[in-house]
């Protein structure tokens, strides 16, 4: 009796035994890490991945020649106005009309430039490098182009923001502005010439409008036709007419 009460003691601890040991917290195992796992922000161990920096818009050149091909090629005079003042009391002049563009250079309040190009709420701008204009044409910007194409004169470009710009055309603080009277810069004239032939005729005729009027004249109003007829011999043998519209100022 006595050995088999001992026999069920040992079996009660060996069984009390086996039981501490799975309840133990050092034979729990590690849960299996998973994709879903976060680093927190404050883990001192956690690498950062920098954002990606926005790339700026590509450069874009100014448009002279917007106006026509009978006009100049940019006349329209803007200043720096409306600055907010404080640290930022200057216009940034971009390389694109995007306030996400390089920007190039700043202009101080009052600076008059040309305004010659437009993309929504941004003037593309001809401009010199000590906030003034030229008493020359030293931009070459008088002259017709005939078509809209890309600055490529000796002064700057860029793009300012429109509500930075008081585009009324007065040069500067200094000299007064005068309203141009457009309706004094339309009237026709009608010009004849004479030659051997009908288009030695009509090339006399279109050299003795640039050369009576100064300047070349604009587009005739029949649609670029010309009227010749015969009208005698010799170096008279034609006579060709046409009616210009001078879009130039008048002398």
């Amino acid at each position: 009796m006595a050995v088999l009460i001992a026999l069920v003691v040992l079996l009660v601890g060996a069984v009390a035994f086996l039981l501490g040991q799975r309840s133990s917290p050092d034979s729990e195992p590690e849960p299996a890490p998973t994709d879903s796992a976060i680093i927190s922000s404050r883990d001192p161990y956690a690498v950062e991945t920098p954002e990606a920096e926005a790339t700026p818009p590509p450069a874009l050149a100014v448009r002279i020649g917007r106006d026509g091909p009978h006009a100049s090629a940019c006349e329209r005079i803007g200043r720096v106005a409306n600055l907010p003042r404080g640290a930022d009391d200057f216009l940034a002049v971009r390389e694109a009309p995007s306030a996400d563009a390089t920007m190039i250079d700043e202009l101080g309040d009052d600076a008059p430039f040309y305004l010659c190009d437009r993309q929504g709420g941004w003037f593309g701008i001809v401009y010199l490098s000590d906030g003034t204009l030229p008493a020359d044409d030293r931009c070459g910007l008088e002259n017709s182009v005939g078509s809209p194409r890309a600055y490529s004169g000796d002064c700057l470009t860029g793009w300012v923001a429109s509500r930075y710009v008081d585009a009324s055309g007065a040069q500067d603080s200094d000299e007064p502005y005068v309203e141009e009277d457009d309706t004094a810069q339309n009237r026709t004239v009608q010009v004849s010439a004479i030659g051997p032939t009908q288009v030695v005729a009509s090339t006399r005729m279109s050299l003795k409008a640039e050369t009576d009027y100064g300047k070349p004249v604009g587009q005739r109003p029949d649609g670029n036709r010309v009227s010749c007829r015969e009208t005698g011999t010799g170096d008279a043998a034609w006579t060709c007419t046409a009616t210009y519209t001078i879009t130039n100022q008048p002398r």
